[in-house]
């Protein structure tokens, strides 16, 4: 996997969603989505990082998506696209990962023996592309 990869991860088993979310941190994909709960979320970030504190969780978007408050599944897949839209382009934009709540961040430093201010979670942007690059 390269910068340029994006990993979307859509099981129905929590197990198999925190193995492949290992695997794909263990690559380099310019992106990694996860679709699930806050709760879910966190538990994952939390046993990966104890097992690698070295964990780069700046391209992890979990939950998954923009806040455009969707409930369907058809609406959870627009705002997918909408978020994979919005970073290609550099838009700003209210994302649904909790890397970027500061509640996460404590919870998570207090996870691993650390204080919040020591491992803060960057929101990586990727570089700003022209309108006609891609097409």
């Amino acid at each position: 996997m390269t910068e340029g990869d994006h990993v979307l991860i859509v099981t129905h088993e929590h197990r198999l969603d925190e193995q492949l979310l290992g695997v794909a941190l263990g690559g380099r994909p310019g992106y990694v989505g996860l679709v699930g709960s806050r709760r879910k979320v966190l538990r994952f970030v939390q046993r990966l990082t104890k097992q690698n504190p070295e964990l780069d969780l700046t391209r992890v978007y979990a939950p998954v998506g923009i806040d455009v408050g969707a409930v369907s599944p058809e609406e959870i897949a627009v705002s997918i696209v909408a978020e994979l839209v919005a970073l290609r382009r550099g838009a700003r934009v209210p994302h649904l990962r909790v890397a970027d709540d500061p509640k996460f961040q404590e919870l998570l430093a207090k996870a691993n023996g650390g204080d919040a201010e020591q491992r803060p979670i960057p929101l990586r942007l990727p570089p700003r592309r022209s309108s006609g690059e891609g097409r």
